[in-house]
């Protein structure tokens, strides 16, 4: 049995990379809620989303206002819940190109 040389004209299209979500997107949905609940959540927690890169992570982190607010303030990271990973500006080079890396937090949570 002999082997061939199939030539194609039509592009080999790259292995699909897993979807990932941009923190940043998740983070901007918190800091939205933040400011809807405002006045109402200054003592009572609140459901904010976990800003890891899953599309498919839905997870609530249970935090006051002020306690968001602190967060933000400290730049202590992204709102993960445990075991969860945020997308790195590295990550975000690879899938939207250098210049919209450029104003990612990975690894900060001030927006």
């Amino acid at each position: 049995m002999g082997s061939s040389l199939v030539v194609s004209n039509q592009a080999v299209s790259p292995v699909p990379q897993p979807m990932r979500r941009d923190s940043n997107a998740m983070r901007s949905i918190n800091g939205a809620m933040r400011n809807d609940f405002g006045v109402l959540a200054r003592l009572d927690a609140i459901p904010f989303f976990c800003e890891c890169d899953k599309p498919s992570c839905f997870s609530s982190i249970w935090m006051s206002v002020p306690d968001f607010d602190g967060a933000i303030l400290a730049g202590t990271g992204w709102l993960l819940v445990e075991g969860h990973e945020s997308m790195s500006a590295v990550d975000l080079r690879k899938v939207f190109g250098d210049s919209s890396a450029r104003g990612s937090r990975a690894g900060s949570t001030v927006q």
